[in-house]
């Protein structure tokens, strides 16, 4: 007994000797673990020093197990992360030798390396997964008890495509000074993940209050407003939420609803609109692609008037596509989807191909326009023009390639040179939307362009405005100062044609006809100028007369 003391006594790792909960002996790593000495331990039960009584069930219950401890009654009040394994010395015996090992650094550096793993190191936020995991967690926390809980996703937009005005380690130090402002507002504990780039998302405790949460947005939206400005970023906030469990019981679900409740401006929260718009967006995206192909989307053809004389000098093509059960898609939602399928170059070469189609029906004066998008302003455009003109057969000057002025904010000398080369196979590029972008009339004169459209934002003043008619007077003349021709756009009323008959200008709008179907076109043969039925191109140079050397086609 004197030798298995002597050896007791001298293990380097911490042991007791127990008859049931009573200690009887310990040796001095266990005296130096629990900060006591040999008269202590004498008084002192085992239970008094393991908080969690189902911890000490299962200790004399699995005997030769290890169990983990994270509950510890210690002398000097600090928690300790112990493995407890107990060793019976005979079987049903109530004399037990029990081990301790002290993991409190082991546990406190793998939960240091999970937290470096698990946290962004640039903002400090959860990364997306671990985010994730966490928000999974409380919401099945919530769950059981009928707990409302509420995701909130901010995201921040640059306010131009030019950049957004922000260095790497800048766009940290704003992220990370969000994501320590919205624990200080909801409390430390509440979880803030980096979903994006530029996009934070955080989950808080909420009641059922419609109020509260209204309350909860705005601080959040007020909270990101501050930082953006401390830091003086030219970022724009959208905020979206949703509510645990009416939107959703999984985080993604939560943070799509939250996304959908960003489309709108003027939303901040999930409603069951904007899901009923979800579902329509998802089912015209899989209808889409066979539309597609069996010529449900084509184009209806608005025409271009002279404002002098009404008569017909050429057509816009718009897409169109009624969907037999969702009903009409409006233009920049097809583009849109179009685009996020992958398929925009597929649109745009149908509608170019029924443009070029029409137009071999028509007299050569009378052209037809389609509109690009400016992510489409490159060489594959070139080449699909290119081809497309060969192939139809007629003279190139009868196309026109709409441009808006947004294709020449992000690369203006790339945006350059495409117009040039589709100047250069013989199609006619126009600006349009113009004077509602950024545009300067510098950029214009240095540009291939052979028309303006004036915008409807503009027309919309005339005739009775006197700015918009100072602004239209002036543009008339900078445009035959820059020999290119104007077509104006949006004209619903007769005091407007009336307005820009004495410009000679093309006009475009619902006071002469709403875009067409094909079959419907040829009803406007009456409007032809005489001279289109010979094949001669009208002249639709606005004011006075025309430039010397200056010709049309």
């Amino acid at each position: 007994m004197a030798q298995f003391l002597e050896t007791f006594h001298a293990l380097k790792r911490a042991y007791c000797l127990c008859d049931g909960l009573e200690i009887i002996s310990a040796n001095a790593a266990f005296l130096t673990l629990f900060a006591m000495n040999a008269k202590q331990v004498e008084n002192t039960l085992l239970d008094q020093l393991i908080a969690n009584q189902r911890a000490t069930e299962n200790l004399f219950a699995y005997c030769g197990e290890t169990i983990e401890l994270t509950n510890t009654n210690h002398p000097d009040g600090r928690r300790r992360d112990l493995a407890v394994t107990l060793h019976r010395s005979a079987k049903n015996s109530a004399t037990a030798i029990i081990e301790f090992e002290d993991r409190t650094q082991q546990v406190a550096l793998a939960k240091h390396l999970h937290k470096t793993e698990a946290t962004d190191p640039q903002s400090g936020a959860l990364r997306a997964g671990a985010f994730e995991k966490e928000v999974q967690k409380r919401l099945a926390l919530c769950a059981p008890k009928g707990e409302p809980a509420l995701l909130i996703n901010l995201r921040m937009n640059a306010q131009s495509t030019t950049g957004m005005g922000l260095t790497f380690v800048q766009r940290g130090a704003l992220l990370q000074t969000l994501t320590t402002r919205l624990q200080e507002e909801f409390g430390e504990d509440c979880p803030v993940g980096r979903t994006d780039a530029l996009s934070l998302s955080f989950l808080t405790d909420t009641s059922e209050d419609a109020d509260e949460h209204a309350h909860m947005i705005a601080q959040a939206r007020r909270i990101t407003a501050t930082v953006i400005k401390q830091f003086n970023a030219p970022l724009e906030i959208q905020i979206g939420a949703a509510l645990f469990p009416d939107h959703g019981f999984t985080v993604q679900a939560l943070l799509n609803c939250s996304i959908l409740a960003q489309a709108s401006p003027f939303i901040d929260f999930f409603s069951s609109e904007l899901r009923e718009k979800s579902d329509r967006r998802a089912a015209l995206l899989d209808a889409l692609p066979a539309a597609l192909r069996c010529g449900e989307i084509a184009p209806h053809f608005q025409p271009v008037i002279n404002a002098a004389d009404n008569k017909l000098i050429g057509f816009e093509a718009l897409v169109r596509w009624q969907h037999p059960t969702l009903g009409r898609v409006i233009p920049p939602d097809i583009v849109e989807m179009a685009t996020s399928l992958g398929l925009l170059h597929e649109l745009t070469a149908k509608i170019l191909a029924c443009a070029l189609d029409e137009a071999r029906n028509w007299p050569a004066g009378v052209h037809f326009a389609i509109n690009v998008t400016p992510s489409q302003l490159n060489t594959k455009l070139v080449d699909l023009v290119r081809s497309a003109v060969r192939s139809c057969e007629i003279e190139p000057s009868r196309l026109e390639i709409e441009v808006t002025e947004e294709a020449l904010i992000d690369n203006f000398d790339a945006s350059a040179d495409i117009i040039a080369r589709l100047r250069a196979i013989g199609v006619c590029v126009a600006m349009d939307d113009f004077g509602s972008g950024y545009t300067s009339i510098g950029n214009l004169r240095r540009l291939a362009f052979s028309k303006i459209k004036i915008d409807k934002s503009i027309s919309d003043g005339l005739p009775d405005d006197p700015k918009t008619i100072a602004i239209v007077r002036s543009l008339m003349i900078m445009a035959r100062e820059l020999d290119v021709e104007v077509t104006v756009e949006g004209i619903e009323t007769e005091p407007q044609l009336d307005f820009l008959r004495a410009f000679h200008c093309g006009v475009q709008g619902y006071v002469f006809s709403p875009p067409l179907p094909p079959e419907n076109l040829s009803k406007l043969r009456p409007f032809l100028h005489p001279s289109d039925r010979k094949s001669k191109a009208p002249n639709v140079l606005a004011i006075g007369p025309k430039k010397r050397g200056a010709s049309k086609s």
